[in-house]
């Protein structure tokens, strides 16, 4: 695959440039080697946040599903301050478990699917992970949405130029709720269904979890 290929060639770049800082280093140390033995195989609601805005912005939707839901929910965030705002919110409830994302890293993502019965899985914005989606929809028991969707106009200028590699990804994504009828546009013309894309508004809002109608494994 053209898009591992390239992954790898990055990670193995970027590895090397910051091998000059203990930090750095660390960086990728705790993304890629990370222990899964406490996620208990389970129906999970995955939610994949990039940071420390898209974990606020996803408190009210992760509180209405663990009233709504029973499923155990599985967050996951890219940075530092992610990881420790997530803690904060979070580390009190039995059934959430925080993990850092594995940078997209198949393997390692089939890892922690491989402790899933089933799985829903909530991309919050716009975190279009293609080893993520496509482990996820290969899963027998699996469905994918991107909430809270937006592309703005230097991102929409860089996704026409992958359109053809695109288009494959958002195929494997069930349901795109999409902040403005702009964004619904936007995603349809890089490949999305128009089927399945809703002007939904701004989780910012709280906007009622009732609204997410067709959301279910």
């Amino acid at each position: 695959m053209l898009y591992n290929f390239f992954r790898c060639a990055v990670v193995f770049f970027v590895r090397i440039v910051f091998s000059i800082s203990k930090e750095k280093k660390e960086f990728f140390r705790k993304r890629e080697n990370q222990k899964f033995d406490d996620l208990k195989k389970d129906d999970y609601i995955w939610i994949h946040c990039a940071s420390v805005g898209e974990i606020n912005l996803s408190e009210p939707l992760v509180k209405k599903l663990l009233e709504k839901k029973k499923e155990k929910i599985l967050i996951t965030c890219i940075t530092d301050a992610g990881m420790k705002l997530s803690e904060h919110k979070y580390s009190k409830y039995e059934n959430i478990k925080l993990k850092y994302f594995p940078l997209d890293n198949k393997k390692e993502i089939e890892k922690i699917i491989d402790k899933f019965n089933s799985c829903l899985l909530l991309l919050i914005e716009t975190e279009l992970w293609p080893n993520l989606i496509t482990c996820v929809n290969n899963m027998k028991l699996s469905k994918i949405a991107l909430v809270n969707g937006r592309i703005s106009d230097r991102s929409f200028n860089r996704y026409k130029k992958i359109k053809f590699l695109l288009k494959n990804v958002l195929n494997k994504i069930d349901w795109f709720y999409m902040q403005s009828q702009e964004d619904c546009n936007r995603i349809i013309h890089l490949g999305a269904k128009k089927e399945n894309v809703i002007r939904f508004g701004n989780l910012k809002f709280d906007i009622a979890f009732d609204n997410f109608n067709k959301i279910d494994i």
